[in-house]
């Protein structure tokens, strides 16, 4: 692997602005397939009989994204307050054969001979992290606990993974064993972060940098970097316990609605008092798949069709969505 490095970049700069260029292509590119997905959609309100092309800005969607871990974050913490759950913050790094370069005493970066792909690192932190919220036990027991995880590109794309986990005060002990036997036999890099938080009600902030980082920033190029490097290698960035609203819902809506919070209505809100959504996925002529959120006293109600393709990543939409409304939310 090393060899390749050398054959295809002159220098770690020459590797890390390639690897730029890549990414925001494939950033690019991906828009343009959702762009031409969303233009099948259209929205029907049935009271003005308006006919709306639904359109697709990237740069709404990453705020979309935003508002999502934002609501969901804050309704994990809130959860785990009231349950006087204590939160611990975390960081995983991987070892130093996963970084395509190393950093000697002097500044000097020079090709690393061990290096491994980002995604294969990227599956150890997966994994790593399962190991820590999925097989965390007492007396052979389960322990059930929430938690936060965001995956960020160091700068020379290597992944590594922050977490929040949220659990009972009495396992605390227990739980920092189950985290230190992981860094042993998980392959994690010597690099690494544990911190039992003082303040639960405030622990959110420690993630949620990260994630504005990433989808907020006042540079376009900059995220799209990250999109195409999260895209490239099957990165899923963010990841969280369950809530009652599922994120694909979510992203269903928000393309329609806009769903940001406001002095009256949280995220959570907008989607249970004021939207019904009935959404079904077809293969063959039959449903293999629905989900329902409903609301009878709902101002919208939404309904999707959408058939699965084996060989697109994203699925075709053959029937318009219909929104009744009683309020104005398109321009």
């Amino acid at each position: 692997m090393n060899d390749i490095i050398q054959q295809k970049y002159k220098n770690y700069n020459d590797f890390v602005n390639k690897k730029k260029k890549i990414y925001l292509e494939r950033s690019l590119s991906s828009s343009q397939k959702i762009s031409n997905y969303v233009k099948k959609l259209t929205v029907f309100n049935k009271k003005t009989g308006e006919v709306l092309p639904v359109k697709y800005s990237f740069l709404n969607e990453q705020r979309n994204n935003y508002l999502w871990y934002n609501f969901l974050s804050t309704y994990l913490q809130n959860c785990s307050v009231s349950s006087g759950r204590v939160a611990v913050f975390g960081t995983l790094t991987l070892e130093s054969k996963f970084h395509p370069f190393k950093t000697l005493r002097s500044g000097k970066h020079v090709v690393n001979s061990n290096y491994n792909l980002c995604n294969d690192g990227y599956k150890i932190l997966n994994s790593a992290f399962r190991d820590l919220y999925h097989n965390f036990r007492i007396n052979r027991k389960k322990v059930d606990i929430s938690y936060l995880r965001v995956v960020e590109p160091h700068k020379d794309f290597t992944p590594h993974l922050h977490f929040i986990v949220f659990i009972d005060k009495e396992y605390l002990s227990a739980f920092k064993n189950h985290f230190e036997n992981i860094l042993k036999y998980d392959g994690i890099g010597v690099q690494h972060d544990y911190e039992v938080l003082n303040d639960t009600k405030a622990s959110i902030a420690y993630l949620l940098k990260y994630v504005k980082k990433s989808l907020l920033s006042d540079n376009e190029v900059d995220m799209r970097v990250i999109d195409g490097w999260k895209k490239d290698n099957k990165i899923r960035m963010f990841t969280h316990s369950s809530v009652d609203v599922s994120r694909e819902i979510y992203r269903v809506v928000s393309r329609f609605v806009d769903l940001k919070s406001d002095g009256n209505y949280s995220i959570l809100e907008n989607l249970i008092s004021r939207i019904s959504l009935d959404l079904d996925y077809f293969e063959d002529g039959v449903i293999y798949k629905s989900k329902k959120l409903y609301n009878r006293k709902s101002d919208i109600k939404v309904f999707v069709k959408k058939k699965k393709t084996r060989l697109l990543s994203y699925h075709d939409v053959y029937s318009s969505v219909e929104m009744f409304s009683h309020h104005t939310y398109y321009e």
